[in-house]
């Protein structure tokens, strides 16, 4: 578990993070993940860690912090948690700050992942393929999750949730971003009638090389084809807010533990703490790993194992089935 920010939000405002399972804990290992491939696909939820600890933590970062919103996140699927309801009504009701959760959406043929996700105020779910065969490609689900099944808990979602539904469509180029795999999208946005759909591609290095992002006529294409409801997602690097008294290491740390982080902005924040040296130091010995992806470095916790390069060796769903099942 990590909460990291305030950081500069497409919700409102600045929204504080939350990550409430271990990173690369899935129950998909997404081609696009900018995490890394999952260590094991996981199709059960289960409670990670005191919820009481978290939701202390998450309060008193809140208190010092002033967040607009409070987002569940994450390097892994946020719903595999069966805190996850309780920590969003919790936080809420304490808090008294508006909250976020995003979801995968491989979980929400489950009625209670359902219940837990009908108490936050916005909740935001992927939705990557219109059919079977794009959805077992780019998603590489557990073996347990049916593609059927998934596409109708995002209906029943809709139909269940007081707050919004935003949909995420992650453009990956030459596997989801030519004119019969946005139709099939299309149609399911149009029967699920999302509140926003933002259009996304990858801006961090991915799980496999072949990830890479649509060109800009092809991603201005897709959004004319998702509907008027598409929009382009500002990505980039939010400013994360930090306080003079903050530890750089922990600071880093925290981030990287949730997500990779450019070197430059790692380099902004050191000298924003007045740590020099200190990111050179993380880096040798051992505690953040670098890693290069079109043309820019990015640093990645190297706490639980150096992150494998990508690759172009497709692991294929079989491969994660057959992981899943022993």
């Amino acid at each position: 578990m990590c909460v990291y920010g305030p950081v500069a939000s497409n919700l409102s405002g600045r929204t504080l993070k939350v990550c409430p399972v271990p990173a690369r804990t899935c129950t998909c290992s997404c081609v696009y993940c900018h995490h890394g491939a999952t260590k094991k696909a996981r199709g059960v939820r289960r409670d990670f860690q005191n919820r009481s600890v978290v939701l202390e933590r998450i309060l008193d970062v809140c208190g010092r912090s002033h967040p607009d919103f409070i987002t569940f996140t994450g390097g892994g699927e946020p719903t595999l948690d069966l805190s996850l309801g309780w920590l969003i009504r919790e936080t809420r009701r304490l808090a008294k700050v508006p909250v976020a959760a995003v979801t995968n959406g491989t979980l929400l043929y489950r009625q209670d992942v359902r219940q837990d996700l009908a108490r936050a105020d916005v909740v935001i779910s992927s939705l990557d393929a219109g059919t079977e065969e794009l959805f077992l490609d780019i998603k590489r689900p557990h073996g347990s999750l049916d593609f059927a099944r998934v596409q109708g808990g995002l209906l029943r979602l809709k139909e269940e949730l007081r707050g919004e539904l935003w949909l995420d469509v992650m453009l990956v180029r030459r596997m989801n971003d030519g004119p019969e795999a946005l139709k099939a999208i299309r149609t399911v946005i149009d029967q699920v009638e999302p509140d926003v759909v933002r259009v996304k591609v990858p801006f961090r290095p991915p799980a496999e090389s072949r990830a890479l992002p649509p060109s800009p006529e092809a991603l201005a294409g897709a959004i004319r084809l998702l509907g008027p409801r598409a929009r382009k997602f500002d990505a980039g690097e939010e400013p994360i807010e930090c306080w003079e008294s903050s530890s750089f290491n922990r600071v880093i740390g925290t981030i990287c533990a949730c997500r990779p982080i450019p070197l430059a902005r790692a380099r902004e924040i050191e000298g924003r703490l007045r740590s020099p040296g200190a990111l050179q130091r993380m880096i040798e010995i051992g505690d953040l790993v670098p890693r290069e992806w079109q043309g820019e470095r990015f640093l990645y916790a190297g706490n639980e194992g150096t992150k494998k390069p990508p690759t172009t060796t497709r692991m294929g769903v079989r491969d994660v089935h057959h992981s899943a099942r022993h």
